[in-house]
């Protein structure tokens, strides 16, 4: 008697986790999102896409990620590989030294691999912000 043939088993497609909104925005990328979670569940308040010297639509404006307020206003840049490379490197140093400037604290750096989970975005938060 021949074997009953069973259908191959087909793969769970996998399935795309789902980014919220961020004071009311959709994040530019699953780390936003990921730092802005560890902000919520640390409580730390902050301001998302916060808009300097003009925002995106003033040249030399810029919007940072996030300013903390840890207890001081701070800017914290999310700096994903794709966005941020050597082609942008000398952009990106130019608008941290304003942000610096404005904000008369060095900012706070995240990389995208230190941010490109939700554990690891949590730990970075809590190492390089505070609780």
């Amino acid at each position: 008697m021949a074997k009953a043939q069973t259908a191959p088993k087909l793969k769970e497609p996998k399935q795309e986790e789902v980014i919220g909104l961020v004071q009311g925005m959709t994040p530019g990328s699953k780390n936003e999102w990921y730092v802005a979670l560890a902000l919520d569940k640390l409580k730390i308040d902050y301001i998302y896409q916060y808009m300097l010297s003009g925002g995106r639509g003033v040249r030399g404006g810029q919007v940072i990620d996030f300013v903390v307020y840890n207890p001081a206003a701070t800017p914290v840049y999310v700096q994903g590989e794709y966005w941020h490379n050597q082609k942008t490197e000398s952009e990106d140093i130019l608008k941290q030294a304003d942000a610096e400037n404005y904000f008369k604290t060095p900012p706070i750096l995240l990389w995208g691999d230190e941010t490109d989970t939700k554990e690891k975005a949590y730990q970075i938060v809590m190492e390089k912000i505070g609780a």
